[in-house]
């Protein structure tokens, strides 16, 4: 009997052993996961900190070149945009003359100039405001298209422009100021264009 007894005394202790050490392994496996599932949240957590220092950092840079545009644009064309609407809206002396074949006047020709030029710079400057992270990359390309159509589409203006004044338009009627002035601008645009024009090639064969 004494033997049985600590014969089952033995195995006793041998099950408690076991389930100590199940429970052991149970801790430590829980424990492993813990740090493992706390590892992961820390590297998620750095890799959304790089992201976020990214998308700054590309906010920054977009916003810097979006006013840099602006203050070049300020600078280029803010005479132009004063002449035009000044000279559409207050000439009497050729700007409201109708040229033959075609209903088209001076006047209309330097207020549309003028005042698309105002409204792509006012763009420019509010465009690049209201860019935010979540935007960045549809807010450049907007804005990169939209500079590129207005561009095209002063380009092809001054060159209906320069048709009309030069050929179509009695300029010799215009006052000296006005004549001046258009004949100028339009030079500056065109020769303008023509550098850009010829440095575009070169960089493309090189």
């Amino acid at each position: 009997m004494e033997e049985i007894k600590d014969t089952n005394l033995i195995e006793n202790q041998i099950i408690d052993i076991k389930q100590i050490n199940m429970s052991d392994l149970e801790n430590q496996t829980e424990q492993n996961t813990n740090i493992q599932n706390d590892n992961n949240v820390k590297t998620n957590s750095n890799i959304d900190d790089e992201t976020q220092n990214k998308l700054k950092g590309q906010l920054h840079v977009t916003k810097m070149i979006g006013f840099t545009v602006f203050i070049f644009m300020v600078i280029m064309y803010s005479a132009f945009i004063i002449c035009d609407i000044y000279y559409g809206l207050n000439d009497k002396s050729c700007v409201n003359q109708n040229v033959e074949r075609i209903d088209f006047t001076l006047k209309t020709f330097l207020l549309v100039r003028g005042f698309i030029l105002l409204g792509l710079i006012t763009e420019i400057f509010i465009g690049t405001c209201l860019i935010t992270i979540p935007i960045i990359k549809l807010c450049s390309y907007l804005q990169l298209s939209l500079f590129l159509l207005v561009s095209f589409f002063l380009f092809a203006w001054n060159i209906v422009g320069a048709v009309v004044f030069w050929e179509y338009l009695d300029n010799s009627k215009c006052d000296n100021p006005v004549y001046n002035y258009t004949f100028a601008s339009l030079v500056i645009v065109f020769v303008f264009s023509a550098i850009n024009f010829t440095s575009s090639n070169s960089k493309n064969k090189n």
